[in-house]
C-alpha cells in the first residue's frame, strides 16, 4: 500500500510542492489535497495585473481540475481544514471529514490583516488576495466611485492603479510618510509616488485610520486627527496574518507562524509546514520566492535526498505596475555602519542605491531601469563584494547588453521564484527552437510567477537568437503567423469572415482567444466587438445609458436638455463623471426615444476630446473651445480606432499634458501636435476650423486603415514615419479618398450603432 501525503492548502506553495515532489516521486505516494477556495490552483501574484487589465483572465490558472486527475490526486476543493488529530494522523475539516496521512504538509498561507476599527465589518470594506476578491471588485465597478487603498506596500499600490483603470477614483491611505517604505528610501518612493499621481492616484501620508463610518455600508473615513473623507469602497492591504490557528489547537510550536527547522519539519512527527504560514529561523516570508525555495526543500526531505538544507531568503521584490519599473532587494535602509553608493539621472528618472557592509553587498534599489536585477539579486543573496559591480549595471539607463548575457555562467538563476537558470533556459532555446519569451515561459516556467525577470529573460532571448527579439512574433497563441501577414492577406484576399481567416492561416482554435477575437472583428469590420458602454440592462429590468459630453464641457443648453429628458421619461437617477452623464433606471420602452434625443446609440467611439481652458481665457474663448470641441464629437466622434486616441484643444501649448494630440489656437491659426512623453512633434498648421477638422480627421482615418489593433498612434507614427504621414495627408488625391471613406463610415457606424442598441434592447 502507498504512503498517503496530505497537503493542507492549494495556493501557490502546496502546489509548487505537488510539481516539485512529482518530478522526483511521481508514483511512491497517495496524495490528496485540500484547498479552502473553490477553484484549482491559480497564480495569485498575477491577480494585480488582472484587475490593471495587463493580464487575461485565463493566464491566472496554473493547473485546471484535469491536471489533479491525470496526476492522481484526490482534491477537496472549498474545504477547510479544522483540527489536526496526531495520535491517529488525520485531519479534520468543516465538513466533517476526516482524511488520514502518514505526511501532513500544512501549506495554509495567510489572510488579510484588517485594521481593528470600528466600523470595519462594513458592506464595501473589503482585502485583495483572492480570485472572489477580484470578482467582487469588478462587480463593484458600477456601484462605486470612491475608492480608498489603506496601505502603500506592493499589493496596496498594484490593487489602487486597478481601481483606476477599472474607473474609480482612487485615495492610497498610509501611516507612514513614504510609500512602500518597507522596499524603498525616501528619494525612490518619491519619485514612484510622483507616477502613480500622474496616473491619477492620490496619496494621504502619515495618516492613520481611526473609524469606518456608514449605515450598513461604508461612506465615509475618519482619521486619528480628526479629519474625514467620503469613500464607498475601502481595500484594506496593511499586511497579512498566517493561518494557524487549527494548527495552535492541535500542538503545533506557534510564535508568528507555524515553527520549522531547515528541513521544515515541525514539532509533530512527519508534520511539516512551508509558505506563509510557517516561521523560519524568527522569519515568516510573504513573497513567492522564499515560498518557493521552502517548497524545493520539502519535496527533496520527503524524496530522502540529502544535501543543503535551507536557511533562509534574502528578499527582493518588483513592483508590476505598466511602465514603471522599481526592485528592490534585502537591507535597504542606512544604518551607522553601512556605506552607500548612489546613481541618479533626475532627467529619465532612473535612481540606483547599492548598500554595503564591509564592502558586502547587502541591499540595493533599482528604480527606472530593472534590467541587471537578477544580477544584482544575485550579489545581494551572496554577499559578494562591492568591487565586482560591472559599471555598466550601475550607470544610469545602460545595462548588460548581448555579450554579457551569453557570458553570464550557466548555473545563474535567472527566474528566482521558479529558480530557472540560464543554461535551461538556453537549452530550451535552442533545442526546442523557442522564438519568444511566451515559449520560454511555457517550456521552463522562466518569468510565469510574479514576471519580475521577463525583461531578462528577454535580453537572454535576444542573446541566444542575436536578433532584436519581440516577446509575441505572432499575432497570439492561436496562430504562429504575425499580425501584419493575417492583416495583408485580409485586404488583399478581400476576407470578410472570421472563418475564412481561420481556414487560410490554419487557427488552432476557431473560437479563438481574448487576443483575435475582437483584433480580427476589428480588421474585418472596422470595429471591434467589445461590447458598448452607451447602454447595459440592470438587474430591475432598467436600462442604464451613459451618454458622453463633447469635449467635457456643458452649458446651460446642454443641461436643459438633459432635464428635459429626464424629465419627460421618469429617469430616477444621474450620475456626473469625467466627460460622461450615466443615467439610471431608464425603462425599456422608453429606451429608444432617450437614446434617439441624446444621439447616443452605440459605441461612442475611441476619441475623446478635451478642453483645456487655461487660467486667463475668457468666456467666449471657451465657448469657442466648446463647439469646436462639440464639431469633433460631431463629426468623428463614432470613429473605431486601433487604439484610443485622446485630443485636448488649448490656447497654450502644454506639452507636459497628458494628451495623443494636442490643438493649439494661436489667434489666427490653428496647429496640431503629436505628443509623447515629453516631446512634440508638429503634424500640420490650418487657419480655418473646418480646415482643422477635415485634417485630423483624414489622419486618423489613415491611422486606422494602416495601424494594428492596439497600437498607439504614437507608435504607429514612429512606425509609419512622420515625414511620409504627413504627406499622405497634404496629398490631394490620397486626402479627398480618406475624407470619403470617412464619411462613408461614419455614416454606416451611426446607422449599425443604433441597430446593436436596439437588438440588444429587443432581447
Amino acid at each position: 500500500m502507498k504512503e498517503k501525503i496530505l497537503v493542507v492548502g492549494n495556493g501557490m506553495a502546496g502546489i509548487r510542492f505537488l510539481e516539485s515532489f512529482l518530478k522526483i516521486e511521481p508514483e511512491r505516494f497517495e496524495i490528496t489535497v485540500i484547498g479552502k477556495e473553490r477553484y484549482p490552483a491559480y497564480n495569485r501574484m498575477m491577480l494585480s495585473s488582472i484587475l490593471q487589465g495587463e493580464t487575461p483572465l485565463e493566464d491566472v490558472v496554473i493547473y485546471d481540475m484535469e491536471w489533479y486527475v491525470s496526476q492522481g490526486i484526490c482534491f477537496f476543493a472549498n474545504e477547510t481544514v479544522v483540527s489536526i488529530l496526531p495520535a491517529s494522523n488525520q485531519v479534520k475539516t468543516d465538513r466533517g471529514r476526516k482524511i488520514p496521512y502518514d505526511h501532513l504538509v500544512i501549506a495554509s498561507g495567510s489572510s488579510p490583516y484588517v485594521l481593528p476599527v470600528k466600523g470595519a465589518d462594513l458592506n464595501g470594506v473589503m482585502a485583495f488576495r483572492t480570485l472572489q476578491d477580484y470578482e467582487e471588485l469588478l462587480s463593484r465597478a458600477g456601484r462605486s466611485r470612491k475608492a480608498t487603498v489603506i496601505g502603500a506596500g506592493l499589493l496596496g499600490l498594484e490593487a489602487a492603479v486597478g481601481l483606476v483603470n477599472h474607473g474609480f477614483e482612487t485615495t492610497v491611505v498610509h501611516h507612514q510618510p513614504n510609500v512602500m517604505n518597507r522596499q524603498l528610501d525616501t528619494y525612490a518612493a518619491g519619485l514612484l509616488q510622483e507616477e502613480l499621481e500622474a496616473q491619477g492616484i492620490r496619496f494621504l501620508l502619515n495618516k492613520r485610520t481611526k473609524e469606518l463610518r456608514g449605515n450598513r455600508r461604508v461612506e465615509a473615513i475618519r482619521f486619528a486627527d480628526g479629519h474625514s473623507m467620503e469613500t464607498d469602497l475601502v481595500l484594506m492591504s496593511v499586511g497579512i496574518r498566517p493561518n494557524v490557528d487549527f494548527a495552535r489547537r492541535s500542538g503545533l510550536e506557534i510564535r508568528k507562524g507555524i515553527v520549522v527547522n531547515d528541513a521544515m519539519q515541525t514539532n509533530l512527527p512527519n508534520v511539516y509546514a512551508i509558505g506563509e504560514c510557517a516561521e523560519h529561523r524568527g522569519v515568516t516570508y510573504g513573497l513567492v520566492g522564499p515560498i518557493y525555495e521552502q517548497a524545493s526543500q520539502l519535496a527533496r526531505t520527503l524524496s530522502g535526498i540529502r544535501g543543503e538544507r535551507y536557511k533562509g531568503s534574502t528578499v527582493s521584490t518588483f513592483l508590476k505596475i505598466r511602465n514603471i519599473e522599481a526592485f528592490s532587494a534585502g537591507q535597504v535602509l542606512e544604518t551607522e555602519e553601512t556605506r552607500t553608493f548612489k546613481w541618479i539621472d533626475p532627467v529619465r528618472n532612473i535612481y540606483k542605491k547599492i548598500v554595503t557592509m564591509n564592502d558586502s553587498i547587502i541591499g540595493a534599489i533599482l528604480y527606472g531601469d530593472t534590467t541587471d536585477a537578477n544580477q544584482i539579486s544575485k550579489m545581494v543573496l551572496d554577499q559578494a563584494s562591492v568591487k565586482g559591480i560591472p559599471e555598466y549595471s550601475m550607470m544610469p539607463g545602460e545595462s548588460s547588453g548581448e555579450t554579457t548575457m551569453l557570458e553570464v555562467p550557466d548555473s545563474t538563476t535567472i527566474c528566482q521564484c521558479n529558480g530557472v537558470t540560464k543554461g535551461a533556459i538556453t537549452a530550451a532555446v535552442h533545442k526546442e527552437g523557442l522564438t519568444t519569451v511566451d515559449e520560454i515561459k511555457l517550456h521552463t516556467k522562466a518569468s510565469s510567477s510574479c514576471g519580475g525577470c521577463r525583461g531578462v529573460v528577454c535580453d537572454l532571448l535576444d542573446a541566444c537568437l542575436n536578433t532584436e527579439v519581440q516577446v509575441t512574433p505572432s499575432m497570439c497563441p492561436c496562430t504562429s503567423h504575425t499580425e501584419q501577414e493575417i492583416v495583408e492577406a485580409i485586404r488583399g484576399e478581400n476576407l470578410h469572415d472570421v472563418k475564412e481567416v481561420h481556414q487560410l492561416f490554419g487557427w488552432k482554435d476557431d473560437g479563438g482567444c481574448d487576443t483575435c477575437r475582437p483584433a480580427l472583428s476589428y480588421y474585418l469590420n472596422g470595429r471591434s466587438d467589445e461590447p458598448s458602454v452607451s447602454s447595459s440592462l440592470l438587474d430591475d429590468g432598467t436600462y442604464a445609458i451613459v451618454h458622453k459630453m463633447g469635449s467635457g464641457f456643458a452649458t446651460g443648453e446642454d443641461l436643459r436638455s438633459i432635464t428635459s429628458i429626464t424629465e419627460r421619461f421618469n429617469v430616477p437617477i444621474l450620475r456626473f463623471t469625467e466627460q460622461r452623464i450615466k443615467m439610471i433606471g431608464v425603462q425599456k420602452e422608453a429606451l429608444p426615444y432617450v437614446l434617439e434625443q441624446l444621439g447616443a446609440a452605440g459605441s461612442s467611439g475611441d476619441l475623446s476630446i478635451r478642453i483645456h481652458e487655461g487660467v486667463e481665457i475668457g468666456y467666449k474663448k471657451v465657448m469657442q473651445f466648446i463647439q469646436l470641441g462639440k464639431e469633433f464629437e460631431r463629426r468623428l466622434g463614432r470613429l473605431n480606432l486601433p487604439e484610443k486616441v485622446d485630443i485636448t484643444v488649448s490656447a497654450s501649448f502644454l506639452i507636459d499634458f497628458d494628451t495623443d494630440l494636442i490643438v493649439v489656437y494661436e489667434g489666427n491659426h490653428f496647429e496640431a501636435h503629436l505628443t509623447d512623453n515629453g516631446e512634440s512633434h508638429l503634424l500640420f498648421r490650418v487657419e480655418e476650423e473646418v480646415e482643422l477638422i477635415d485634417q485630423i480627421g483624414a489622419f486618423l482615418q489613415l491611422y486606422k486603415l494602416d495601424a494594428f489593433y492596439h497600437e498607439r498612434v504614437q507608435d504607429w507614427v514612429s512606425r509609419a514615419g512622420l515625414i511620409q504621414v504627413r504627406e499622405a495627408i497634404f496629398d490631394e488625391e490620397m486626402f479627398a479618398g480618406l475624407q470619403a471613406y470617412l464619411d462613408q463610415y461614419i455614416e454606416n457606424q451611426v446607422k449599425q450603432s443604433y441597430r446593436t442598441v436596439m437588438r440588444s434592447v429587443e432581447r
